[in-house]
């Protein structure tokens, strides 16, 4: 696994295989692809003893940024984005409803903030269009590797008797640092130098190689959660935030309780 949570799908700095660093990996590692193997074997020997319960967790890093997918995957979703954000959005939300997954008196489509354009006003449609479409090839690709784990458990006759959660830390994020910083590199391993958004949109260069360093944004962000008034992002913008007030709420209520009880 990785160290360091934002890396490099192609080859992450901060690979580990136990405690030792993996300084080099096959020319085609794809890091969804590689947690996944090494998920699988452990299923393996799991079953080894087939009787024991075991428990795996498998984190992978997609769809995180940065925006990493392979060529042949995203050309799936070429076109799928061109509608636009504005529209997308509407459509999710009302499909949502329709499922019964929300109720529109408590969770209405909330509006686009006015500092956020338009699609229509938005003059890069096309190449907005193509950073979706890496983010879908990314969400593509990890399902198609949730299928292999869920079809090795079939055939050890173990998916019957396995829960299996899936669950996300945060909801879409909204960030698009334009720099290399911090967590975001300038050069991968071998040398070349990363494309960040400014330089990819003015150059018209989609989002997904190696050597480019791509985000949804926060446009994006709001179609993957549509009925989401904020996105995740500072901790009052993301659901943890949620959960913090409860609990600051709750503790507050039993301290009251606490000092209003009789002597």
């Amino acid at each position: 696994g990785c160290i360091w949570g934002v890396v490099n799908y192609f080859d992450p700095f901060s690979l580990v295989d136990g405690t030792a660093a993996v300084r080099s990996v096959p020319k085609d590692f794809y890091m969804t692809d590689a947690l996944t193997d090494r998920a699988l074997a452990s299923i393996e020997e799991f079953n080894r003893e087939p009787q024991q319960p075991f428990f795996l967790y498998l984190a992978y890093t997609a769809p995180h940024w940065p925006l990493h997918a392979r060529p042949e995957e995203t050309a799936r979703y070429k076109d799928t984005y061109l509608a636009g954000w504005d529209a997308i959005r509407e459509a999710r939300y009302k499909r949502q409803i329709e499922l019964g997954l929300f109720a529109p008196r408590t969770a209405a489509l909330s509006p686009r903030p006015g500092r956020e354009k338009g699609w229509e006003e938005h003059p890069g449609r096309e190449w907005e269009a193509a950073v979706m479409a890496a983010h879908a090839a990314m969400v593509d690709r990890m399902d198609r590797q949730i299928g292999r784990l869920v079809a090795k458990l079939r055939e050890l006759g173990q998916l019957d008797k396995t829960l299996v959660c899936f669950l996300s830390d945060n909801g879409a994020s909204p960030e698009a640092y334009q720099n290399s910083g911090f967590d975001r590199p300038s050069h991968t391993r071998d040398g070349r130098r990363m494309c960040y958004p400014k330089e990819l949109r003015e150059q018209k260069i989609p989002p997904g190689p190696e050597t480019t360093f791509g985000y949804i944004g926060p446009e994006w962000a709001r179609v993957d959660e549509p009925w989401k008034r904020l996105v995740s992002g500072p901790l009052q913008q993301s659901p943890t935030a949620d959960v913090k007030t409860a609990l600051d709420k709750f503790v507050t209520e039993v301290n009251q309780m606490i000092k209003e009880r009789p002597a």
